[in-house]
């Protein structure tokens, strides 16, 4: 599980940001704020690992902070359980990037990890993934932004039948159906977790399944919840909350055990109500399968969930040189405020922008 996150010329994040993390952290903020920013880490330590760090950055100079603060330097850093890493590009192009296990004083630079002084930015990470590289002591050190997964669920990606019995989940949930699917004919722990999450937190539904339907020599998949009464409906007749729940229960079932889940607004199409049950549920998944959350919101009700666990929310403001982070605990004008109001209440309110 990761513990810190440290950014310095990484998007909208200027000068030196370290986020700590908590195993379910709240991202709060205006919009234009960095939140996303922060949450597109995941996907740009992925491209890096597929396609090279060079390639991606080359390929989109909006990577970088314009314009740049402090040095000049895009600095990628992290803590967690499993160690440190550490990885810098100066404005000249001389680069770092170091691992460093617990317990252990000192740290390891990629060279001497992999016998090459002349790695490119970031390529230690590529190495770590590969199969019979050396280092493997270092590979649980990147696994949790390596193994990564992003949610921003679209209500019309989860509407949309399937093509494809193999597309794997998509961030805006398309392709539900085919993985629905998939879990009821080949996965059955994977498909009775599914459905036994769905019952307890969505009673009047017995069972979701994605029927296949043929339309000349194309097959299709589509979403459908059987109800208690055995009455059936499609994903076109289901409520977008009950459509938005399911695609969140997928998303975590669909990334395992230990996964690092990064989610945009979980909240939409989701009554207040029952985001405290959203909240219970990912709570369960830490504790069970020891999942970690970073969370962006704009939800009252949701932040009203972590009234009583203040260190989980972060505070996101765009000043002049870049994104700015603060923990809520760390303000203390704010602490003061929490004790004779909810969070929800002093978000709604604007008191996070004027106390911060």
């Amino acid at each position: 599980m990761l513990t810190s996150i440290t950014l310095q010329n990484f998007k909208s994040f200027g000068e030196p940001q370290e986020v700590p993390l908590e195993p379910i952290t709240v991202l709060v903020g205006p919009n234009n704020s960095g939140k996303s920013n922060l949450l597109s880490l995941g996907k740009f330590i992925r491209d890096c690992v597929a396609q090279s760090a060079p390639l991606v950055l080359n390929a989109d100079p909006l990577l970088f902070h314009r314009p740049r603060s402090g040095d000049g330097s895009l600095l990628v850093a992290w803590s967690g359980d499993a160690g440190l890493y550490y990885a810098k590009l100066e404005a000249d192009g001389k680069r770092e990037e170091r691992f460093r296990r617990p317990g252990l004083p000192n740290w390891k630079s990629a060279g001497e990890v992999f016998g090459s002084q002349s790695l490119p930015f970031l390529e230690g990470l590529q190495h770590l993934t590969r199969h019979g590289s050396p280092g493997g002591e270092f590979r649980p050190i990147i696994a949790p932004l390596v193994g990564s997964h992003d949610v921003k669920l679209s209500l019309d990606a989860l509407r949309a039948d399937s093509g494809d019995a193999n597309a794997p989940l998509g961030v805006d949930g398309s392709n539900l159906a085919a993985v629905v699917n998939r879990w009821r004919s080949g996965d059955p722990d994977r498909s009775e977790e599914f459905e036994n999450v769905i019952r307890t937190y969505v009673p009047e539904i017995r069972r979701v399944l994605a029927p296949a339907t043929q339309n000349g020599s194309s097959t299709h998949f589509h979403l459908e919840f059987e109800h208690n009464d055995a009455q059936k409906f499609d994903a076109r007749h289901v409520s977008d909350g009950v459509l938005f729940f399911a695609g969140l229960v997928a998303h975590v079932i669909d990334a395992g055990d230990g996964a690092l889940i990064l989610m945009e607004e979980p909240e939409n199409s989701i009554h207040p109500r029952r985001l405290h049950e959203v909240v219970e549920l990912f709570r369960k998944l830490v504790a069970d399968k020891k999942c970690q959350f970073i969370i962006a919101t704009h939800a009252p009700a949701l932040l009203d969930e972590f009234r009583d666990q203040p260190e989980a929310i972060l505070l996101f403001r765009r000043r002049p040189n870049g994104t700015v982070v603060r923990p809520l605990t760390k303000v203390p004008e704010l602490m003061g405020a929490l004790e004779k109001t909810k969070p929800g209440e002093m978000l709604a309110s604007g008191f996070f922008n004027d106390g911060f």
